[in-house]
């Protein structure tokens, strides 16, 4: 009787340990933005539980299809456009980026957590990734447990009027078991463990 009882709380905490701390996987690939983005990415598009919010203070940016990429949305901008990324708890894991002629520049990445900055980064992008083709940036250590997340897409002297195009964007979210359901699932073992224990007795 106790090694079946220490069976069942075993795997009882393992499964819900296991499930309070799993994280979904999402990749944002622009392929749900509507129609009217196609004439600016100005505002708010939300999609699979994030909001991207265009602050469109220096160039213009769009979401939609590349010449290169028939039929494949993507969020395209010239040099100089900036805009935040929001969502609640999570992670980014890897970006992919590409260019219109194929020049070098800079991407600013700054990550926040309750209006705190937590993580920046300057990401050197190389010169010769010309669309179709993309350069998928990884992130290192650092850029978890945000809540925005803010691109700087900069122009520099080398390439001020290169049109970039962001696809991709690999992000995971936490993912806990809610608490009603935990409690459910913890007091039917109890109630398990009590009746073997009764049928044992008996």
């Amino acid at each position: 009787m106790r090694r079946i009882l220490s069976v069942c709380i075993s795997l009882l905490l393992t499964g819900l340990f296991s499930n309070a701390v799993s994280a979904a996987a999402v990749t944002i690939d622009f392929q749900d933005a509507p129609a009217d983005f196609a004439d600016g990415f100005i505002g708010t598009y939300e999609t699979k539980g994030f909001t991207l919010v265009s602050t469109y203070t220096s160039s213009w940016a769009t979401i939609g299809n590349a010449p290169q990429i028939p039929n494949k949305a993507m969020l395209i901008g010239a040099w100089g456009f900036d805009f935040n990324l929001y969502g609640d708890d999570f992670s980014m894991s890897s970006f992919d980026i590409g260019f219109l002629t194929g020049k070098a520049g800079t991407i600013n990445l700054s990550g926040y957590r309750d209006g705190s900055l937590v993580v920046s980064d300057d990401i050197y992008t190389p010169a010769g990734v010309t669309l179709p083709s993309f350069e998928t940036i990884v992130m290192g250590a650092g850029w978890e447990n945000l809540d925005r997340i803010h691109f700087n897409i900069s122009g520099s002297s080398c390439c001020p009027g290169d049109a970039s195009a962001l696809d991709n964007i690999v992000l995971s979210s936490a993912a806990a078991v809610p608490v009603p359901g935990a409690i459910w699932l913890f007091g039917s073992a109890l109630t398990g463990l009590g009746w073997l224990r009764r049928k044992r007795s008996a």
